[in-house]
């Protein structure tokens, strides 16, 4: 069991780094015009995602023997993150309208 969760717990910290890194936390706008402007924490999640991917590939370390299950997680991660954003409504529900 602890040998599943730190990977999930690398995950969650490069997430929360990449959130911390988003426009909106930094007082900034995000860049407009694509799709990430309407969840732009989300497409940094990603991002940030895909970086640590990127760096544990090319290690050539393992990680105490968590780097493939790392890898892993990230894919899952970033596939779960990438549907968030395929489902997520187009446009924002108006409020004091609806149930």
């Amino acid at each position: 069991m602890g040998r599943l969760l730190r990977p999930c717990v690398f995950i969650a910290i490069c997430a929360i780094l990449a959130l911390a890194q988003a426009p909106e936390a930094q007082g900034g706008k995000s860049k407009g015009g694509g799709k990430g402007e309407k969840h732009p924490n989300i497409e940094a999640a990603i991002k940030a995602l895909e970086k640590a991917k990127a760096e544990l590939q090319k290690a050539s370390h393992d990680f105490g023997g968590h780097k493939v299950s790392a890898i892993g997680a990230a894919d899952t991660a970033i596939t779960e993150l990438k549907a968030a954003l395929a489902a997520a409504p187009k446009t924002k529900p108006k409020k004091g309208k609806g149930k």
